[in-house]
Protein backbone atom coordinates (compact mmCIF):
# COMPACT_ATOMS: atom_id res chain seq x y z
CA UNK A 1 0.00 0.00 0.00
CA UNK A 2 1.35 3.80 -1.06
CA UNK A 3 1.54 6.31 1.39
CA UNK A 4 -1.24 7.58 -0.06
CA UNK A 5 -3.97 5.05 0.25
CA UNK A 6 -2.91 4.55 3.73
CA UNK A 7 -4.06 7.98 4.72
CA UNK A 8 -6.81 8.08 2.46
CA UNK A 9 -7.71 4.69 4.43
CA UNK A 10 -6.84 6.28 8.07
CA UNK A 11 -9.39 9.31 6.99
CA UNK A 12 -12.46 6.71 5.96
CA UNK A 13 -12.11 4.80 8.91
CA UNK A 14 -12.34 8.17 11.11
CA UNK A 15 -15.17 9.73 9.26
CA UNK A 16 -17.06 6.01 9.83
CA UNK A 17 -16.29 5.92 13.71
CA UNK A 18 -17.04 9.49 14.40
CA UNK A 19 -19.61 9.42 12.64
CA UNK A 20 -21.04 12.76 10.02
CA UNK A 21 -23.67 14.95 11.27
CA UNK A 22 -24.17 16.18 7.57
CA UNK A 23 -25.29 12.97 7.03
CA UNK A 24 -27.78 11.62 9.12
CA UNK A 25 -26.91 11.65 12.95
CA UNK A 26 -29.63 10.75 15.34
CA UNK A 27 -29.57 14.28 16.85
CA UNK A 28 -29.92 16.26 13.39
CA UNK A 29 -31.76 14.30 11.26
CA UNK A 30 -34.45 16.38 11.57
CA UNK A 31 -33.06 19.90 10.66
CA UNK A 32 -30.60 18.61 8.05
CA UNK A 33 -30.62 21.62 5.13
CA UNK A 34 -26.97 20.41 3.56
CA UNK A 35 -28.94 20.43 -0.02
CA UNK A 36 -30.42 23.74 0.36
CA UNK A 37 -29.47 27.21 -0.54
CA UNK A 38 -30.72 29.88 1.79
CA UNK A 39 -33.51 30.97 0.16
CA UNK A 40 -34.53 27.00 -0.06
CA UNK A 41 -33.46 26.86 3.68
CA UNK A 42 -35.34 30.63 4.22
CA UNK A 43 -38.57 29.73 2.95
CA UNK A 44 -38.74 25.89 4.25
CA UNK A 45 -38.20 27.33 7.63
CA UNK A 46 -41.52 30.02 7.20
CA UNK A 47 -43.19 26.43 6.08
CA UNK A 48 -42.68 24.98 9.36
CA UNK A 49 -43.19 27.91 11.19
CA UNK A 50 -46.77 28.51 9.38
CA UNK A 51 -47.38 24.93 9.73
CA UNK A 52 -46.79 25.08 13.79
CA UNK A 53 -49.05 28.11 14.09
CA UNK A 54 -51.98 26.15 12.34
CA UNK A 55 -51.51 23.20 14.68
CA UNK A 56 -51.61 25.65 17.90
CA UNK A 57 -54.84 27.38 16.23
CA UNK A 58 -58.38 26.95 17.41
CA UNK A 59 -60.50 25.03 15.77
CA UNK A 60 -62.54 27.45 13.81
CA UNK A 61 -59.29 28.40 12.07
CA UNK A 62 -58.53 24.56 11.51
CA UNK A 63 -57.48 23.94 7.84
CA UNK A 64 -59.09 19.97 7.84
CA UNK A 65 -62.55 21.37 8.82
CA UNK A 66 -62.31 24.61 6.45
CA UNK A 67 -62.38 27.98 7.19
CA UNK A 68 -65.32 29.66 8.34
CA UNK A 69 -67.40 32.43 5.87
CA UNK A 70 -70.73 33.44 4.85
CA UNK A 71 -73.20 33.86 1.83
CA UNK A 72 -75.82 36.34 2.07
CA UNK A 73 -78.86 37.23 -0.25
CA UNK A 74 -78.99 41.00 0.61
CA UNK A 75 -82.40 40.45 -1.78
CA UNK A 76 -85.31 41.07 0.02
CA UNK A 77 -87.70 39.81 -2.76
CA UNK A 78 -85.80 36.60 -4.70
CA UNK A 79 -84.10 33.74 -3.78
CA UNK A 80 -80.85 33.55 -5.22
CA UNK A 81 -78.71 30.07 -6.16
CA UNK A 82 -74.69 30.76 -4.93
CA UNK A 83 -72.54 28.29 -6.63
CA UNK A 84 -68.53 28.80 -4.93
CA UNK A 85 -66.29 26.57 -7.26
CA UNK A 86 -62.54 25.26 -6.52
CA UNK A 87 -61.08 23.16 -4.56
CA UNK A 88 -64.46 22.12 -3.36
CA UNK A 89 -67.88 23.17 -5.46
CA UNK A 90 -70.80 23.82 -3.12
CA UNK A 91 -74.29 25.57 -4.19
CA UNK A 92 -76.70 27.16 -1.61
CA UNK A 93 -80.26 27.82 -2.61
CA UNK A 94 -81.01 31.48 -0.20
CA UNK A 95 -84.17 32.96 0.32
CA UNK A 96 -84.78 36.28 0.45
CA UNK A 97 -82.84 38.62 3.62
CA UNK A 98 -81.13 34.93 4.30
CA UNK A 99 -77.75 33.77 5.12
CA UNK A 100 -75.52 30.43 5.54
CA UNK A 101 -72.34 29.56 7.53
CA UNK A 102 -70.07 27.02 5.55
CA UNK A 103 -66.84 26.13 5.82
CA UNK A 104 -64.26 25.74 2.50
CA UNK A 105 -60.94 24.11 2.81
CA UNK A 106 -58.07 26.58 1.23
CA UNK A 107 -57.55 27.67 -2.16
CA UNK A 108 -58.64 30.32 -4.82
CA UNK A 109 -62.80 30.08 -5.67
CA UNK A 110 -64.90 31.69 -7.63
CA UNK A 111 -68.44 32.40 -6.35
CA UNK A 112 -71.32 33.37 -8.48
CA UNK A 113 -74.53 34.22 -8.09
CA UNK A 114 -77.93 32.89 -10.28
CA UNK A 115 -81.23 34.12 -10.46
CA UNK A 116 -83.32 30.89 -12.65
CA UNK A 117 -80.57 30.02 -14.53
CA UNK A 118 -78.94 33.86 -15.10
CA UNK A 119 -76.06 35.09 -14.14
CA UNK A 120 -76.48 38.15 -11.94
CA UNK A 121 -73.56 40.67 -11.79
CA UNK A 122 -70.43 38.93 -12.32
CA UNK A 123 -68.63 35.83 -11.19
CA UNK A 124 -66.15 37.04 -7.95
CA UNK A 125 -62.68 35.33 -7.34
CA UNK A 126 -61.81 34.90 -3.94
CA UNK A 127 -59.09 33.37 -1.46
CA UNK A 128 -60.01 31.03 1.23
CA UNK A 129 -56.95 30.65 3.57
CA UNK A 130 -55.43 32.10 6.95
CA UNK A 131 -56.40 35.73 6.97
CA UNK A 132 -59.79 37.03 7.92
CA UNK A 133 -62.08 39.91 6.94
CA UNK A 134 -64.16 42.38 8.22
CA UNK A 135 -67.32 41.31 7.03
CA UNK A 136 -69.90 43.32 8.22
CA UNK A 137 -68.88 43.88 11.73
CA UNK A 138 -67.63 40.31 12.22
CA UNK A 139 -64.38 38.46 11.56
CA UNK A 140 -64.52 36.01 8.19
CA UNK A 141 -61.83 34.04 6.14
CA UNK A 142 -64.38 34.27 3.23
CA UNK A 143 -67.34 35.99 1.80
CA UNK A 144 -70.19 36.09 -0.78
CA UNK A 145 -72.91 38.04 -1.22
CA UNK A 146 -75.43 39.56 -3.73
CA UNK A 147 -76.79 43.12 -3.82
Amino acid sequence: MNRYAKILLVILIGVFLAGCASFGEKSDKENWYGLMGSREYFKHETNMLALKKLENSTPDSNPKQGYEGKVQNFNLHKTYNFVIRGPEIKSFLIGPGGIKKERLIPGDYTGTVYDGGNIIGKPWPFFVGVQKHNYLGEEVHWYLYSK
